[in-house]
């Protein structure tokens, strides 16, 4: 039996905060814009801090919401912001 994809994206957990090290920010959904592009835009609110992002996904699945906290946690954000400069 063959499997249909060569590579299959893990589920990650969140990564934690880069303030206060909470584990488990809240993500929610705050609003839809349909236009042209459909876009939806999270906010997550960390529980530890009073720390919150932004996420714009281009979907409404929790799963591109938590890879955009990721990329936020990790610092992938700034250095993509330090590479345009």
């Amino acid at each position: 039996m063959k499997h249909t994809t060569s590579h299959v994206r893990k589920w990650h957990r969140t990564s934690p905060c880069p303030y206060c090290g909470t584990r488990k920010p809240g993500i929610e959904p705050y609003a839809r814009i349909i236009g042209a592009k459909m876009h939806c835009i999270w906010i997550a609110k960390c529980h530890g801090c009073p720390n919150a992002v932004w996420i714009t996904t281009p979907d409404d699945d929790i799963k591109t919401a938590i890879r955009g906290w990721n990329r936020y946690a990790n610092g992938e954000w700034r250095k993509h912001q330090e590479e345009t400069k």
